[in-house]
């Protein structure tokens, strides 16, 4: 099984894991000619989707233009999944945060959040990725892991 896994964004990190394994990772802009046509191919290419859903922001710390960008682009990869009848499974980021970087006990916050994944997923990748990339690594390891699990045989 091969899962596309998708950190949504401005630049959306993106990455193809399969039997747990990283197999492609990197980043695009998905409201770009070249960013679309490199998400079809990536679409394409999987069994399955895993798009990290919208988290918990408190209020005030981000504009609403920016949380409507951040949906449509979650929107077009889900979409562009759908299309080619994939199910699109949507994470929590406290989902696979917990399960792939800190078990348990306190957040340890944004900023160690984002070095933890980007460790991880150099270490599981075997190079060093963006922050969106090394998101989408850790999300995609943490749901082809779920997904497996969940197989009927």
């Amino acid at each position: 099984m091969i899962t596309l896994s998708i950190d949504p964004g401005k630049t959306s990190g993106f990455a193809l894991i399969a039997n747990g394994k990283v197999v492609e990772a990197g980043e695009l802009h998905i409201d770009t000619a070249k960013g679309l046509a490199l998400a079809v191919e990536l679409v394409d290419q999987a069994d399955a989707v895993a798009i990290e859903d919208v988290g918990y922001v408190p209020s005030g710390k981000v504009r609403i233009e920016t949380m409507h960008h951040l949906g449509v682009r979650a929107g077009a990869w889900a979409c562009l999944a759908r299309q080619r009848g994939l199910e699109v499974q949507w994470v929590h980021p406290n989902t696979w945060q917990r399960a792939m970087l800190h078990r348990g006990g306190r957040n340890p916050g944004r900023a160690m959040l984002k070095r933890l994944s980007m460790a991880r997923a150099r270490q599981e990748s075997g190079r060093v990725l963006g922050e969106n990339a090394s998101d989408a690594v850790c999300l995609g390891l943490w749901a082809d892991r779920e997904m497996s699990n969940h197989v009927k045989p």
